[in-house]
């Protein structure tokens, strides 16, 4: 069961949460955002550059894997956290060091910022009736439920196909490849929703609704699957 857990159940997690997404929009509509994400992530990458040079002997001979997943975390949260993790073959014991470190650190620097006065500036988080009716709510089916497993699961097959018959030097790129195809089934998903699916307000529905929400459970579960094996290791 914990094999399952931790061998298929986050390249599911990261699947379903692709298949949400829609794609093809992130790079026609976001425009100076993506920009921004862009000048970010480098920075990130930067940053831990630095960082592990300055302190990263300190970390032991897995240092660097922990440092790469921290750093692939703040570029695109705890998922990336999770396959940079599988991808460089993580202990669990590693892994659950590293969400903890990460855990800490956080926790510190949100309560820095949270300290820092807004020069006598509200900001409202609170959003108007209007603008919470305008956006969809929600509304996953067993039809989309099930259409998510299915689809998670062909993405997590057709990578792993695709990965072994790459040269050897590509060993490992199963999950990269699987994201791939998510990301394709996640923008075929919503051209169709939007030609020809329902929509909700004006505005079309995934035919995947529920995948994040659904990947996240899983995700969930990876974690705590993580943390319970590296307690049973620490007993024992």
């Amino acid at each position: 069961m914990t094999w399952q857990v931790l061998e298929l159940g986050m390249p599911m997690a990261v699947a379903m949460s692709l298949l949400e997404t829609d794609v093809a929009r992130v790079f026609t509509d976001a425009g100076a955002t993506l920009k921004a994400f862009w000048f970010g992530a480098l920075g990130t990458v930067l940053g831990t550059l630095v960082a592990f040079k300055a302190v990263g002997s300190l970390l032991g001979p897995g240092g660097w894997k922990v440092a790469s997943s921290l750093c692939a975390t703040y570029v695109g949260g705890s998922i990336n956290y999770a396959a940079t993790a599988q991808a460089l073959g993580m202990s669990p014991s590693l892994l659950a060091a590293g969400m903890a470190a990460d855990n800490l650190a956080m926790a510190v620097y949100f309560g820095v910022i949270m300290s820092i006065p807004a020069d006598g500036k509200e900001l409202s988080t609170v959003k108007s009736t209007a603008e919470v009716q305008s956006e969809p709510a929600a509304n996953p089916t067993v039809e989309s439920l099930a259409l998510t497993t299915a689809a998670a699961a062909a993405a997590c097959m057709t990578g792993n196909w695709i990965a072994s018959a790459l040269p050897p030097q590509f060993a490992g790129s199963g999950l990269a490849m699987m994201a791939v195809v998510a990301s394709i089934f996640s923008a075929l998903g919503a051209l169709v929703s939007r030609k020809w699916g329902q929509t909700t307000n004006g505005i079309s529905t995934s035919y995947f609704e529920g995948a994040q929400s659904f990947g996240g459970l899983l995700m969930l579960l990876f974690f705590s699957v993580v943390i319970l094996v590296t307690q049973h290791h620490s007993l024992l």
